[in-house]
């Protein structure tokens, strides 16, 4: 495990490394997802595997009254990243310079040129600003980005993308506003999001099976007008019907297009068939009034 800095050009040996950049800061189960993949990424492609951190915390430059909250050394950091499987530690020396940096001389100039860092056609690319660019540079095809970058992204470019809807919420740690997008189309989720300010994990939890419950119960009342017939099997059939025609074609279309393998495709829309269906066995068992 070797540590870099700016201070020098990247080695020859790092020269098109796999990247994972982010502060890392605690190493939780989201940094060591994100790192992880990288470590796959350079395994299959047989690439060395870096992970860039900041240091110190971006943080302690926009806010030096914050107390410290720092949860991980250096030192620790580079012996957490080791065991992960990464080949090597970046260290950016976050002050008035990096502070200062655009985001497009940040990948032009301190990555590209300066360390030798290039994003791929395929890159996972870490920052809202830095997303930005390689959406419309297009390196890459979907990403989160924050409120400020999103109206960034859709005055230059607003006609190429489709945008999430997004919430604000307040950060339990810092207390700033953050917006977070949210993708109803993936069922009920639970995952950990950074703040963007303190860049502490945030637990977030969005629960979308109460509307799809509440949809599936009026198409089943639609249905059974129209068709008639025992109202339990009418919920059944209505709910194996939206799951086929809404969730089945949306997944294996998806997954086909990312190159998932058959089986998680498989794994994935036979949870969403049973979650249907119980779904539709509660509501065929407590009819509402009038329907039996």
């Amino acid at each position: 495990m070797q540590r870099l800095t700016l201070d020098q050009p990247v080695p020859e040996p790092y020269r098109g490394a796999v990247v994972a950049l982010g502060n890392f800061d605690g190493f939780h189960l989201g940094h060591q997802a994100v790192v992880g993949r990288a470590v796959q990424r350079g395994a299959h492609e047989r690439r060395p595997v870096i992970v860039a951190t900041f240091d110190p915390h971006p943080v302690r430059h926009f806010k030096p009254d914050t107390p410290p909250f720092r949860l991980t050394t250096l030192d620790q950091r580079e012996r957490m990243f080791g065991q992960a499987g990464a080949d090597a530690m970046l260290v950016f020396k976050f002050g008035a310079e990096l502070a200062g940096t655009t985001a497009e001389d940040f990948v032009g100039e301190i990555l590209a040129k300066r360390n030798g860092i290039k994003f791929g056609q395929r890159s996972y690319v870490p920052g809202s600003e830095n997303r930005v660019i390689a959406m419309i540079n297009g390196q890459i095809k979907a990403t989160i980005v924050d409120l400020a970058n999103k109206n960034l992204l859709m005055s230059k470019a607003g006609d190429r993308f489709h945008v999430l809807p997004s919430v604000d919420v307040q950060c339990p740690y810092c207390g700033e506003t953050i917006t977070l997008p949210v993708d109803g189309s993936a069922g009920d989720q639970r995952y950990i999001e950074d703040c963007h300010v303190c860049c502490r994990p945030i637990v977030v939890t969005v629960v979308v099976s109460f509307i799809t419950a509440w949809v599936l119960a009026g198409a089943t009342v639609i249905a059974w007008h129209f068709y008639g017939g025992g109202f339990l099997v009418g919920a059944l059939l209505t709910g194996a019907t939206l799951w086929a025609g809404f969730t089945a074609a949306r997944f294996i279309t998806h997954d086909a297009f990312e190159g998932r393998p058959a089986a998680l495709t498989t794994m994935n829309i036979a949870h969403e068939l049973v979650t249907v269906l119980v779904m539709a066995l509660i509501i065929g068992v407590w009819p509402p009034a009038g329907t039996v």
